[in-house]
């Protein structure tokens, strides 16, 4: 059914809803596409997603979905809205000891013209590129984080995000979901590393070292930070 390009997912996507002759179409329901017109327009048109952000969580009027900046970034992904039906992105099994994981690109199931388009390919595209021009120049002169999609919130199990403070030369650790006290700096981080593993302060802490080490970091705040090691799970 997925490879007919039959909508199987449990909610149609922002912008959409099920056609009621068959509830595997979708057609668009055009209060909601109206808006994702309007972010696709406005990013390709060089404004941030935070400015967009500010913008629609303003509005009196209701939406099924909550906004936020990351909820937009979704949006801007998706490439339901040109048209093309991405699925099977994830499988629900038992895999380095979490009950769902991802897909890679080349084996998930795309089907174009499967559904209508709510903004042609041609600002799909260019909305996308404005996105990753800016995403560039922000991260121009920033370190690589050594504990890239290794730490997790204690508290809910969600990938901790990990922001750089260019005041400070530093990156900030912190739950988005759980902000109360889940945190912690690289500075601390690796100073705890260092004490669970019993090494040197001159010891060098690597991306590489962390993974052969680490199946799995997990902070509830910073005084309390549990490590996974590889062979424990």
């Amino acid at each position: 059914m997925q490879k007919q390009g039959k909508f199987v997912g449990s909610k149609p996507p922002f912008g959409y809803q099920r056609d009621p002759n068959d509830r595997h179409n979708l057609i668009i329901k055009e209060d909601e596409a109206v808006i994702v017109r309007e972010i696709f327009n406005r990013v390709a048109n060089g404004e941030t997603t935070t400015k967009i952000f500010n913008d629609l969580s303003q509005r009196e009027e209701k939406s099924r979905i909550v906004w936020s900046v990351s909820t937009i970034c979704t949006i801007l992904k998706r490439e339901i809205y040109k048209g093309i039906l991405v699925q099977h992105k994830t499988e629900t099994a038992l895999y380095k000891n979490e009950e769902v994981h991802k897909i890679s690109d080349d084996e998930q199931i795309k089907v174009e013209n499967a559904a209508p388009q709510i903004v042609s390919p041609e600002l799909w595209d260019k909305a996308n590129a404005a996105i990753a021009e800016r995403n560039l120049k922000k991260h121009e002169g920033i370190p690589e984080n050594p504990y890239k999609n290794l730490v997790f919130c204690g508290k809910c199990n969600k990938k901790v995000s990990c922001s750089f403070k260019r005041k400070y030369s530093k990156f900030d650790f912190n739950c988005e979901r759980c902000r109360n006290g889940v945190f912690s700096s690289m500075d601390n981080m690796n100073a705890m590393v260092r004490n669970h593993l019993k090494l040197s302060e001159n010891t060098e802490i690597t991306r590489d070292f962390l993974n052969q080490k680490f199946e799995k970091i997990l902070i509830f705040n910073r005084n309390n930070i549990i490590f996974i090691d590889r062979g424990d799970v």
